[in-house]
């Protein structure tokens, strides 16, 4: 291995999923840092972990301070050159940091760069949009893909080839790579997120200074989706998710639209609420 990186979980009663995190770590323990902060968990995982994984470098909050700050937290602990933020119910192919000194030796000047996500029975996860439109999130907030699957086809990179390298505007936050020296330039995430939208704003910022991120397919994880958010009740995620999104439409669109997201979002909680037994949970 010849870069040296430090890899980030933030974790909140996942303790099993987390657990097979750090073992597809632990063959990489005397190279790589590892840094778990615990979002208060109530489920032993700050124990599990101190047991079982002397090496780990364990930050347990006394309250869950949400993904941005997490993050940012772990970040001024960090020592080495590359930042590898992955979702505690993620786990790494073998060759995984082998495959990412390959990657930045072709691809020196990447800002962001996100692995192939795989779900458990090996298919692909997709895991690479376009960024937010007005138009996109009112489809997301007023659930109208659930009838009309193609309103979100190009928003969803639907005819993305994700066996092939590209430069896309975002990728998947479960998988989530950078040099610590990009990160120090941008500021970190924005703490106004919550959950939800950081790493979306964070590759936008990069953008809008020409700075590219990348998607790799020969860099690999699997992921189980949504294991902590499955926790929540759907309409707990939904004014979650729709806090984050007008904070961002707040930062990128302009007032009206802002105003529109708003009401779409007010009129997507009535509507899951009213039809929350027709509603499949995600």
């Amino acid at each position: 291995m010849n870069n040296s990186y430090t890899v980030i979980i933030i974790s909140w009663n996942v303790r099993e999923l987390l657990r097979r995190c750090l073992v597809s770590l632990q063959p990489w323990s005397k190279q790589v840092q590892v840094i778990v902060v615990d979002n208060n968990s109530q489920d032993n995982s700050v124990s599990m972990v101190s047991r079982e994984f002397s090496w780990v470098e364990l930050i347990s909050l006394q309250e869950n301070k949400g993904f941005a700050v997490a993050n940012n937290l772990a970040v001024l602990k960090a020592r080495g050159d590359y930042l590898v933020l992955l979702n505690p119910d993620t786990y790494i192919a073998q060759d995984f940091f082998n495959r990412l000194d390959d990657f930045w030796q072709v691809y020196p000047l990447a800002a962001v760069v996100g692995g192939q996500i795989r779900n458990e029975d090996g298919s692909i996860q997709p895991s690479v949009r376009k960024f937010p439109t007005v138009w996109s999130q009112l489809v997301v907030l007023l659930k109208l893909s659930r009838w009309l699957p193609g309103l979100l086809s190009d928003y969803l990179c639907a005819n993305f080839d994700y066996n092939k390298p590209s430069v896309v505007d975002q990728v998947m936050g479960a998988c989530f790579i950078c040099s610590k020296q990009t990160w120090q330039v941008t500021g970190g995430f924005d703490v106004n997120f919550f959950v939800w939208f950081e790493e979306v704003d964070f590759c936008r910022r990069l953008k809008e200074v020409n700075h590219l991120t990348r998607y790799e397919p020969t860099i690999k994880v699997w992921h189980s989706q949504k294991a902590s958010f499955s926790q929540l009740d759907f309409l707990t995620r939904h004014k979650m998710f729709s806090r984050s999104l007008l904070y961002y439409s707040r930062k990128y669109f302009n007032f009206w639209s802002n105003w529109l997201l708003v009401v779409a979002s007010f009129l997507g909680y009535l509507l899951a609420y009213a039809g929350k037994f027709f509603y499949r949970q995600k």
